[in-house]
């Protein structure tokens, strides 16, 4: 197993995605966590792994006190952050970043030779990051383009029903009068002056009255 990823490009991951500014913070925190991770394995493990690594890391993996522990993830954070000397939170966060540049930088066989010597808990971490699902874009529309037909139409139109009124009816139309059939009305009805007078007001010009008419 050689080395695949150069030191730069591991801590840049590392940095753009724990928001450490300096590379050196981000090297304190690649060496913690492969130093925990030297605790899990035994020696000749930590040697082979060591030859897949830059040279600036082996010492973090190989040099450690113990060997061959059996950690679940929180024990393994919990180590880290002892080792970084920051609090649980950030422990967890910088070294599941760590075992997921690892992952993602390293070969497939060494991830395979890991996977046969860590615990399933481990290795839930030991995996490439997931990208995030694309979010949909929110369907917008201008109501001032509203379609006014109701084939196309859509939610949204500039005027109320009740407040529309058709501007091409012609002058005499029910659509734009306020008193249709007002001139057909008998309350409305019209003298032969051209006048307009209701019914109980109109005077009947007839030169005989109706006895006139009997006699004649």
């Amino acid at each position: 197993m050689n080395t695949i990823v150069p030191l730069e490009t591991l801590l840049n991951a590392v940095q753009q995605r724990t928001g450490l500014h300096a590379s050196d913070e981000a090297l304190a925190c690649v060496r913690a966590t492969l130093s925990v991770l030297g605790l899990t394995l035994y020696r000749a493990d930590r040697t082979r792994l060591a030859h897949a690594l830059p040279s600036e890391l082996t010492a973090a993996l190989l040099d450690v006190a113990e060997e061959g522990l059996t950690l679940d993830s929180e024990a393994f954070f919990a180590r880290v952050g002892q080792q970084e000397n920051v609090r649980a939170g950030f422990a967890a966060e910088h070294a599941q970043v760590v075992l997921q540049a690892l992952a993602e930088h390293t070969s497939a066989d060494l991830h395979a030779f890991l996977a046969a010597r860590l615990s399933d808990d481990l290795m839930a971490w030991l995996r490439p990051r997931q990208a995030p699902r694309a979010t949909p874009p929110k369907l917008r529309y201008d109501v001032r383009q509203t379609s006014r037909t109701l084939a196309s139409g859509r939610p949204g139109a500039l005027h109320a029903l009740a407040e529309g009124r058709p501007d091409n009816a012609h002058a005499n139309s029910v659509a734009r009068s306020d008193d249709p059939h007002g001139d057909r009305k008998l309350s409305g009805a019209r003298k032969a002056g051209g006048s307009s007078s209701p019914l109980a007001e109109a005077h009947v010009e007839t030169e005989r009255t109706i006895a006139e008419f009997k006699n004649a």
